[in-house]
């Protein structure tokens, strides 16, 4: 993925999560200015970012990025706490296992509940879609058109071979060590 990678996320999420609940009237990102909103709607808030156990040796930096999605709906609408619980556990059935249109890991849900911490959004109905993605940051090490290796050959005897004699059957396949 490109350096605008948390653009790319944003929009990729955002337009998931909209096309999936056409009824919204606003699905964005970060609901910090005081305003009057478009309800019912989603925000997408990259809330944490660090770095993925899964990291890869050829990879700069593999990121474990964890999202809030929020379902915000007006108070005084009828059955409004209702319709925010299933619209948050919608916009979860549409985040879990997704890859947004993008050459990234599934999406997996951590949690779906009651947000009760977000100031600026004091006066809604909030429930939050807490989830997770990787992503790499960087380029990869490998060149573009090189083949990233996926068989590693191990030899005890340290025969050299030639391209024309690669001498593969005094090799035998590693076995994958944890």
């Amino acid at each position: 993925m490109s350096d605008d990678v948390v653009e790319q996320l944003h929009d990729a999420i955002e337009s998931t999560i909209a096309d999936a609940h056409p009824g919204l009237k606003e699905c964005s990102r970060y609901p910090r200015r005081r305003r009057k909103l478009g309800l019912p709607a989603a925000y997408v808030d990259l809330e944490r970012a660090e770095r993925s156990d899964d990291q890869e040796d050829f990879h700069p930096l593999w990121v474990r990025a964890e999202w809030a999605a929020r379902a915000i709906y007006d108070p005084t609408a009828p059955e409004a706490d209702l319709k925010a619980r299933q619209l948050a556990l919608s916009i979860a059935a549409t985040v879990e296992r997704s890859r947004f249109g993008l050459s990234i890991p599934e999406a997996s849900v951590i949690a779906v509940e009651v947000d009760e911490f977000s100031p600026e959004l004091d006066g809604y109905v909030v429930w939050v879609v807490r989830f997770e993605n990787h992503f790499r940051l960087g380029d990869t090490y490998w060149e573009d058109g090189d083949p990233v290796p996926d068989t590693v050959y191990t030899s005890a005897r340290g025969e050299e071979h030639t391209e024309e004699d690669p001498g593969l059957d005094d090799y035998e396949e590693a076995e994958e060590v944890e």
